[in-house]
């Protein structure tokens, strides 16, 4: 979606599980599941004389999980870990095009 010369894209809710592999000596499986209440990107570039000017806006709400385990010559291993929150970022990038001098010398 364009609007106003910005580029938005948003998603959201979503939710997702996945898991990877068995155990298998000195290998670890992975479990991990997501709920996404939303995420929005905004973009937009603009071009005033030698600078380019671009903005991107980025902004996530949600909640992840995930869980590995696994066993090797050392023993057994696992590991689990939670996290929800939300986040946000702003990111604005200036450009400067130089022409080089025709001047004789």
């Amino acid at each position: 979606m364009t609007t106003d010369g910005w580029k938005v894209t948003a998603t959201g809710p979503g939710a997702g599980l996945s898991a990877t592999g068995s155990p298998s000596y000195g290998k670890e499986s992975r479990f991990k599941a997501y709920g996404d209440l939303g995420h929005v990107t905004a973009q937009r570039s603009l071009t005033d004389g030698p600078a380019d000017v671009s903005v991107t806006a980025d902004a996530y709400a949600g909640s992840r999980a995930t869980a590995n385990y696994g066993f090797s010559d050392k023993g057994v291993s696992a590991a689990a870990e939670m996290s929800w929150g939300g986040r946000g970022m702003i990111e604005v990038r200036e450009e400067q095009r130089t022409y080089p001098s025709l001047s004789a010398s």
